[in-house]
């Protein structure tokens, strides 16, 4: 228990301080001065490791169980709508106490409580599809490329700012909680329904349920006006603590109303399907516990500090008027950011695990860093020039299914899932801040065209990268292969006896 509690704390350090120090840092440097600003960025910090030590630890003891025990009993249901019922059920519900959609839907100009419901109920139904892909054993780049015939030809009948919208909802929908839950869902269905494949189905339920929020963004789009932010109002000047305390206030609130219903499900289930004794009930139930007062202090540490200081360096870097330093210092934070991720360390030792050693977690670990960093400085270079989003994303996604026909199957359903591994609380809660902040500062740029979109592009880099390290993957086991071959063809000609 000591061992599990000390490896949550590391991760939560991993997570935070070195985001954290590089900000007080280049503070003290004077590179980017934030003045007194930078007493709330410290307290938002602290707020924020302890909410995610805490969450860690919940997550263990109820989301992750729960996740695997519903996955496993599944087959238990022995009708089939009620099946279909069930499986979207929870992904709804887990999307809608996703941190990082909340902190999306207070940066959209969309109410928030209709952008998380739309949100959940894209995760729902490609979740269930999901499930419907492993029960058919159908292949994952047909689903893949219906549904981006779908985005793209929709995206035609939508206004564009829905666009860099909806691309960042698929990002938000892959964070704390929704991928250790759908993960453990992917793993019990594919170990109960597809023992022989088990190792191959149970990856790609992240990367493929997150392709739903970008068809149902875009779709409410269809029915919706051109979103534009109201003027915002000036008000009283609060004090730090006023602002702590107003934003436990809203956390705690808005914490209760997507965690309740998550509870209510499971208790339901359980009753009918799961059947666990009181003792794990009331593990479980003290572990929800946790997850509220993790979700509730790093919710509040977002908005008390990194959100309006993400917001305040992308302003400070732009008055600097030189696009190399803000380029380097961007692509910097965004890096470390990464490399911090405990997520994009799991994902490197499964990698390679899976390819025997081929491709080393190392490698992955900082190609995927570097795609980050190349992200963020499109991200820059997209509102400095006022390029359109599509520029970027539409050749993106283009070589991301292109990729899928070469490469091995496994790879592309990791590379869908690595979405989930790069696009962190913190690229929500930070990341995307940053470059909202460079668009308030450049005149003329529209908040919701160019300042949207940070995190669609961040999630979808590992869609290129991982499966690009597959095709290396392959080439070099095939090359092996041939050599292994004409090795043999020399040894046994060497041993012909040829008789003159």
């Amino acid at each position: 228990m000591i061992k599990q509690l000390l490896q949550h704390v590391k991760d939560a350090l991993l997570s935070i301080l070195p985001v954290t120090l590089t900000v007080i840092l280049l503070h003290f440097t004077g590179l980017v001065p934030l003045g007194n600003n930078i007493i709330t960025f410290v307290i938002g910090a602290a707020f924020l490791l302890i909410g995610l030590i805490l969450f860690n630890i919940g997550v263990s003891e109820s989301l992750l169980k729960v996740g695997e025990m519903i996955g496993s009993s599944l087959v238990k249901v022995s009708k089939f709508p009620l099946l279909i019922l069930i499986v979207f059920i929870m992904g709804f519900v887990i999307t809608s106490a996703e941190p990082s959609v909340m902190l999306l839907a207070t940066q959209t100009p969309i109410n928030r409580y209709v952008f998380v419901f739309v949100v959940a109920g894209g995760v729902g139904l490609y979740l269930v599809l999901a499930v419907l892909k492993v029960i058919f054993n159908k292949h994952f780049n047909v689903f893949v490329i219906t549904t981006y015939v779908l985005i793209f030809g929709c995206a035609i009948l939508v206004a564009p700012e829905f666009l860099p919208m909806a691309f960042d909802s698929s990002g938000v929908a892959t964070g704390v909680v929704t991928v250790p839950f759908i993960i453990a869902i992917g793993t019990g269905v594919a170990m109960t329904l597809s023992k022989r494949r088990a190792q191959e189905d149970s990856f790609g339920f992240v990367g493929f349920a997150i392709l739903g929020p970008i068809l149902f963004v875009i779709i409410m789009g269809i029915f919706s006006d051109k979103p534009t932010y109201s003027a915002g109002e000036s008000g009283e000047v609060l004090t730090i603590s006023q602002m702590i305390l107003n934003a436990i206030k809203h956390a705690a609130i808005d914490n209760a109303l997507v965690l309740v219903p998550i509870l209510v499900f499971f208790v339901i289930y359980q009753v009918f399907y799961i059947k666990l004794s009181k003792r794990k009930l009331l593990r479980i139930g003290v572990g929800f516990i946790y997850v509220y007062m993790g979700l509730l202090l790093f919710i509040a540490g977002a908005n008390i500090g990194y959100v309006p200081i993400g917001n305040l360096i992308g302003e400070v870097l732009v008055n600097k008027n030189n696009l190399a330093i803000m380029l380097t210092i961007i692509a910097l934070i965004g890096g470390l950011a990464c490399l911090a991720e405990p997520s994009v360390h799991f994902l490197g030792s499964q990698v390679e695990e899976i390819s025997d050693g081929t491709i080393k977690k190392t490698t992955l670990v900082l190609t995927l860093a570097g795609g980050v960093c190349i992200s963020m400085m499109l991200s820059v270079i997209r509102v400095y020039f006022d390029f359109s989003f599509m520029y970027f994303i539409v050749p993106g996604y283009f070589i991301a299914v292109a990729l899928t026909f070469i490469v091995p199957r496994v790879y592309t359903s990791i590379a869908f899932d690595g979405g989930g591994a790069v696009s962190s609380a913190l690229t929500a809660s930070f990341l995307a801040p940053i470059i909202m902040g460079v668009t308030m500062a450049i005149p003329g740029r529209d908040l919701v065209l160019n300042g949207l979109g940070t995190i669609g592009l961040i999630s979808m880099m590992p869609l290129i990268t991982i499966q690009l390290l597959g095709f290396g993957a392959m080439v070099k086991e095939r090359a092996a292969i041939r050599i292994s071959k004409a090795r043999r063809v020399e040894e046994y000609e060497a041993e012909i006896i040829y008789f003159n």
